[in-house]
């Protein structure tokens, strides 16, 4: 509540009892007209009755234009930031989300493990992922789960949708179906990244782990390397505190198609891309040029870093985005741009 507030509602209050006050004075000065002589002149009561009443009522509907005027002006931006919203996610995905029949697949990698469970079990960093895209894209969800027991694999034909996106849960050395598009490629020796991306995810002969690499540099993440491989050693440990980590947010056309990765270098990454990605479509990007990358028809990658909190499972503010590359459909190839920074808060 604001100092302006405060003064109308006071100005408001002392308007009303001067009304009042008026009233009520308009009312015993026709009474004592009306009985001048001695007699009640009933019409004249009647008079003052309605003439007081249609003072009150009249000052009641403007007494509550100021109220009725706000919650007005305050449903109509809710209304305004829905509809934007739901623009945004419309244009970064690119579909129609008027269209009842539209859904999105989503492939994700199932964790293998007790046979007995009725349910398949999914790393917590992709299952975060789902939530954000089921509030996005209000159920719009196809699941397609991928088991590596040594069965059949789908392909990435089997999975697509007319008219809409995939997205792909987790890296290519996990998710088999991402693999068939884009595989991890060996930094060892000169390699590059499949189809000239900018950077993806690679594997090294003197690298304990995968990272992201761009086709020299590459992105080191040892804080969340030294905790996974304690863990590998040690099971039983539940690490606390926080790390940091990097994902890879991608939208790319692929044999004609359309697709969307999010993936990082441990789960912890891939949890800090989803969150990533909530943030990116819940608010309204400052920057144009954050917009015309992100809700265009353009290709985009871009490498995220953040902090992971093990004791409230969340990824604390402070996202930060370390490189955008972007790739119009001119043929000028993959440029990088302004670095799309992530929004501090989340609603």
């Amino acid at each position: 509540m604001t100092a302006a507030d405060d003064f109308r509602r006071v100005r408001k209050r002392f308007v009303f009892a001067g009304v009042v006050i008026l009233v009520l004075v308009t009312c015993l000065g026709v009474l004592l007209y009306g009985s001048y002589d001695g007699t009640t002149k009933w019409s004249a009561v009647a008079a003052a009755v309605l003439a007081a009443l249609g003072i009150l009522f009249s000052f009641f509907i403007a007494y509550r234009q100021d109220g009725i005027a706000l919650r007005t002006q305050a449903y109509t931006q809710s209304l305004d930031a829905a509809r934007n919203r739901r623009d945004r996610i419309a244009a970064f995905f690119g579909i129609d989300m008027n269209a009842r029949d539209t859904t999105v697949p989503y492939v994700v990698p199932v964790v293998p493990g007790d046979a007995k469970k009725p349910l398949p079990l999914v790393n917590g960093g992709d299952f975060y992922i789902v939530n954000v895209l089921s509030r996005l894209l209000e159920n719009r969800l196809d699941p397609h789960l991928v088991y590596d027991d040594g069965g059949e694999v789908p392909t990435p034909e089997s999975v697509q949708s007319a008219g809409s996106p995939v997205v792909y849960l987790c890296s290519p050395r996990t998710n088999l179906v991402l693999a068939q598009l884009l595989p991890v490629f060996d930094a060892s020796s000169g390699g590059t990244p499949p189809e000239e991306l900018p950077a993806w995810f690679a594997e090294r002969e003197d690298w304990d782990y995968m990272r992201i690499s761009e086709k020299v540099d590459f992105f080191r993440t040892p804080e969340s390397d030294e905790i996974y491989k304690y863990k590998v050693s040690h099971p039983d440990h539940r690490p606390s505190g926080t790390v940091e980590c990097i994902g890879l947010l991608a939208r790319l056309s692929i044999q004609g198609k359309r697709i969307i990765v999010l993936a990082g270098a441990h789960q912890y990454g891939t949890w800090i891309v989803g969150e990533a990605l909530y943030r990116l479509l819940e608010e309204d990007l400052t920057s144009d040029a954050a917009r015309r990358i992100m809700f265009s028809d353009d290709e985009v990658v871009s490498v995220y870093s953040g902090t992971f909190d093990h004791d409230t499972l969340t990824v604390r503010d402070g996202i930060t985005c370390k490189k955008t590359w972007s790739k119009a459909n001119d043929g000028t190839g993959w440029v990088p741009v302004t670095p799309v920074h992530v929004p501090s808060t989340r609603r």
